[in-house]
């Protein structure tokens, strides 16, 4: 009875203020949750970059020091080379060497469009520290030593990938003599012509597999017997070309006795001058070409001597000699 009145007008008002404050609160709990977000999304970014600046600067500093400094697939000088890098070149490589036969360094490369990790051997660089660039080789008996390590390594690798010389590819130039023989004013002439050439031997010249023998040869000018045919003297050419399947009869490491066999094709063209006007000849003909022969090599370099027969319309024999060296 004495107690005191309230105001309606101020439950109206707390009321108010209260869904206010609610509306303001739902309003911005998803622009709380995306501050959230943000923070912690620049945290993990700031740890992302200071992990790649510590990962970056591991390792050291080094310079090649040897032009076409090999970088191997492994710490072994038996190991496939996947780079070549210049002298001069500044380079990260691991602190610690690794390997059995000799120190290798990590390093990182590109091959095949791809970064992967070889192997430098340490005397090919010059290791940087706190004190300025110094070679890691302090001593030269240990230098030496690593040296002749590697001269044997490539001496054994150079011996294990040498094949005979029947299963190695060779590319070069022949000289041949033929008693070139073909159809003439009725009958048959012959004459004996020089000619000269290209050659590739060996397996997957031509085809994947096989050995192989592929001749591709020259005489420029016409036999002199088109003279009885021509006022002025005759111009022209013989171009043919074979591919043979070679046989070895007897065969060493260095030197062998072979015979082969193969589809050739001989392509002629002669010009004349007489009383009725300028003329010319051109024949076409596929034949057969059989070859005996004996090669040898001195280091990469091969020569070849054979004796060749030619079967078309007429049978024309050759000798030849190549000159050649392996690829």
């Amino acid at each position: 009875m004495f107690g005191r009145r309230r105001d309606p007008g101020l439950s109206v008002r707390s009321i108010s203020f209260l869904r206010l404050k609610n509306q303001l609160l739902m309003k911005s709990l998803p622009c709380l949750f995306i501050f959230i977000c943000l923070v912690t999304s620049a945290d993990s970014w700031g740890k992302n970059e200071k992990r790649k600046k510590t990962s970056g600067s591991s390792g050291v500093a080094a310079v090649i020091k040897t032009d076409g400094s090999m970088v191997y697939e492994s710490a072994s000088f038996d190991s496939k080379v996947i780079q070549q890098l210049s002298v001069g070149k500044k380079v990260r490589v691991s602190k610690k060497p690794v390997g059995e036969f000799g120190k290798f360094h990590k390093i990182r490369v590109k091959y095949q469009n791809r970064s992967v990790i070889g192997y430098i051997s340490d005397i090919d660089l010059e290791i940087s520290n706190s004190h300025g660039t110094v070679s890691e080789k302090n001593h030269g008996e240990k230098n030496d030593k690593q040296k002749q390590v590697i001269k044997e390594s490539k001496d054994r690798k150079k011996h294990r990938e040498k094949l005979p010389i029947y299963f190695t590819r060779y590319l070069g130039v022949f000289l041949g003599q033929i008693n070139f023989t073909e159809d003439y004013a009725g009958g048959t002439a012959t004459e004996g012509l020089s000619y000269y050439g290209f050659k590739a031997t060996g397996p997957d010249v031509i085809l994947d597999g096989p050995v192989m023998d592929f001749n591709l040869g020259l005489h420029y000018g016409a036999p002199s017997y088109y003279q009885s045919s021509s006022q002025v003297p005759p111009s022209g050419f013989i171009l043919w070309t074979d591919a043979m399947f070679d046989l070895p009869l007897v065969q060493g490491d260095d030197g062998m006795v072979f015979i082969g066999a193969g589809p050739m094709l001989l392509l002629s063209r002669f010009n004349m001058t007489n009383s009725n006007g300028p003329s010319n000849t051109m024949t076409i003909n596929l034949g057969l070409s059989l070859t005996l022969g004996a090669a040898w090599r001195v280091d990469r370099v091969a020569f070849r001597l054979e004796g060749k027969q030619f079967y078309e319309k007429q049978s024309s024999n050759s000798l030849q000699f190549s000159l050649m060296t392996d690829f």
